[in-house]
């Protein structure tokens, strides 16, 4: 029992805390329950040179061109054999829209069909045949030009 004794006497010597060191306790404990601090946005990228932002502006200038250019190809591709029967017709495929009459000259000239058997319906009616016909026709016949139907002028010699 002495042992321990002299162990509880070498404990009561020793202190807690340090009395001789300068403690500042803050007002108030941190709140755990707050939501985190947002993350700084990200560096904004370095300006471009200006030969490379003109080069930047001319490729997005061009890209509804090459965009109308790949949507009239498609059309072309999907709706050609549509319009194959109708060899003297003019087709425009620069039209939106999927099942519309594209005959140039036609009063139905950009009309939804809705589905694809209406257009393919559409295109084979009497009107658009007869249309076709007339064209063809048309081109078949010489015209004659101006000076043909002219009389000639006499030539007066002195």
């Amino acid at each position: 029992m002495i042992a321990n004794q002299s162990s509880n006497d070498a404990l009561g010597d020793w202190r807690i805390v340090d009395e001789t060191l300068g403690m500042v306790l803050p007002d108030k404990e941190p709140d755990m329950n707050q939501p985190p601090l947002p993350s700084p946005p990200p560096p904004s990228p370095p300006p471009l040179p200006m030969s490379e932002l003109v080069a930047s502006i001319e490729a997005k200038a061009e890209r509804p061109v090459q965009v109308q250019r790949t949507a009239v190809a498609a059309r072309e591709h999907l709706q050609g054999p549509l319009y194959a029967h109708l060899l003297n017709v003019q087709v425009d495929l620069s039209l939106g829209g999927q099942y519309i009459c594209r005959v140039i000259g036609m009063k139905c000239h950009g009309e939804d069909q809705h589905h694809a058997h209406n257009l393919r319906v559409h295109l084979g009616n009497v009107e658009h045949r007869n249309y076709n016909a007339a064209l063809a026709a048309a081109q078949a016949e010489p015209t004659l030009s101006p000076s043909v139907l002219e009389t000639p002028t006499p030539i007066t010699y002195l």
